[in-house]
């Protein structure tokens, strides 16, 4: 009887163990298989940027910061962000759109120059994130994509990067309705973008994301 117990023990810790190399194996496997998708959409995002600050190029209003950088810009009949698995909710076709796999802007012919401060809004979120991973873009597109892109007005603002967490806390607490529609407050990123837009423009933001703003705009002056 001890003699079988012995072995069934010995079985369950035979079994742990291999179970637990198929875990680690497995986590290991998709670590490394995310680190070469950052890598590889971190490569083409670079592609499209043309290495001269955004404000060079394109109509930012009063904005003269060193970042965002220039884009690649695509102009289009048809922006359609129902696919895009990173844009907030938008049942009719955008005027304007960020694809944040590549770096690249898309816009109709007719949109505004908020419409297109608004997408360089986005591209500004990307570059400030690189800063903030001393220049590592596949680290920063990590962050990007795990942390980032997907955070709303529940998620925990723990989970962010220390530098946006204060503008974070004040998203979740604006009116959602604080710049005339909800979408600017269904992500952060969208906020993020808005304000900027606005801010180029010259309107008014609120208080911590107006900082964080006027900080990165100070660097290219």
């Amino acid at each position: 009887m001890s003699v079988g117990t012995l072995t069934m023990a010995k079985r369950v810790r035979v079994y742990g163990v291999a179970i637990m190399v198929v875990v680690i194996t497995i986590v290991v496997i998709n670590s490394i298989l995310t680190t070469v998708k950052t890598h590889d959409a971190a490569m083409t995002i670079k592609s499209n940027m043309t290495g001269v600050p955004a404000y060079q190029v394109a109509n930012l209003g009063r904005w003269h910061g060193s970042l965002p950088m220039a884009r690649t810009t695509i102009t289009t009949t048809t922006v359609d962000m129902k696919n895009n698995d990173y844009a907030a909710a938008y049942d009719e076709e955008a005027v304007g759109g960020y694809l944040w796999g590549t770096g690249e802007i898309v816009v109709k012919p007719q949109a505004s120059q908020m419409v297109l401060a608004h997408e360089y809004g986005h591209a500004l979120t990307a570059d400030a994130l690189t800063v903030y991973e001393n220049g590592d873009m596949t680290a920063a597109t990590n962050v990007l994509f795990d942390e980032v892109l997907d955070f709303n007005r529940t998620s925990d603002v723990r989970e962010l990067p220390a530098q946006l967490r204060d503008v974070a806390a004040e998203y979740q607490s604006v009116d959602p309705d604080i710049y005339g529609s909800t979408y600017y407050t269904e992500r952060l990123t969208e906020y993020l973008a808005q304000s900027f837009a606005r801010y180029t423009a010259g309107q008014t933001v609120p208080p911590v994301v107006g900082e964080w703003l006027a900080e990165l705009d100070g660097e290219g002056r």
